[in-house]
């Protein structure tokens, strides 16, 4: 409101406080989920991620109107994993919209294969930082992390305390996020999503 009213150098200044401030929220949120699922019981179970995939989808969507996100899944990709993978998938899915490039374009496809469900989340904006990359390749993180960067490792977090592994695949344009989660023993299925 400030920024509307104030002159120009007076709403420069009112812009910087309320990103900041928005920074800190985003930050406060995902120390939040952070906590609420550190305590979660390991004990892993048959999952069908597609309907969390369409969920976390439709709430994008919802957050960014202007974005367009595309999903080309089976019907079905059971993985042996837990319902907080969505808290996961969510929180790339939503980085991927908010650096996706201008328009914001983001690809979410999931393959199966005979032991493992793959789920890719692309975007075809500026590429991955550095930082925010060596998080994804190996956890480590600072004390000076920024929303963007806790965001990510809570994905790491999560993926890999469901035996699952998460990956920055390279790529020309765009970051690629690549997720592995294992399938249930006995999983017979061999169905994949279209090329």
């Amino acid at each position: 409101m400030l920024a509307a009213d104030l002159d120009a150098e007076r709403a420069n200044k009112a812009t910087v406080i309320s990103a900041a401030a928005t920074r800190l929220l985003d930050l406060t949120e995902a120390a939040q989920k952070i906590e609420q699922n550190r305590e979660v019981s390991p004990e892993l179970e048959p999952t069908d991620i597609i309907p969390l995939i369409n969920r976390t989808v439709t709430e994008c969507e919802t957050r960014y109107p202007n974005a367009s996100i595309t999903v080309d899944t089976p019907e079905e990709a059971i993985a042996e994993t837990l319902p907080r993978f969505e808290v996961a998938l969510f929180e790339l899915v939503d980085n991927a919209v908010k650096h996706g490039g201008d328009p914001e374009s983001v690809v979410v496809d999931v393959s199966v294969s005979e032991r493992l469900i793959t789920c890719r989340v692309s975007d075809s904006g500026p590429g991955l930082p550095n930082t925010e990359r060596s998080i994804l390749q190996t956890g480590a993180e600072t004390p000076l992390v920024h929303g963007q960067g806790l965001g990510l490792w809570l994905s790491y977090w999560i993926i890999t305390t469901l035996n699952g592994e998460i990956d920055v695949i390279n790529s020309d344009r765009g970051t690629t996020i690549e997720i592995q989660l294992p399938r249930p023993t006995g999983e017979t299925d061999h169905r994949s999503s279209p090329s």
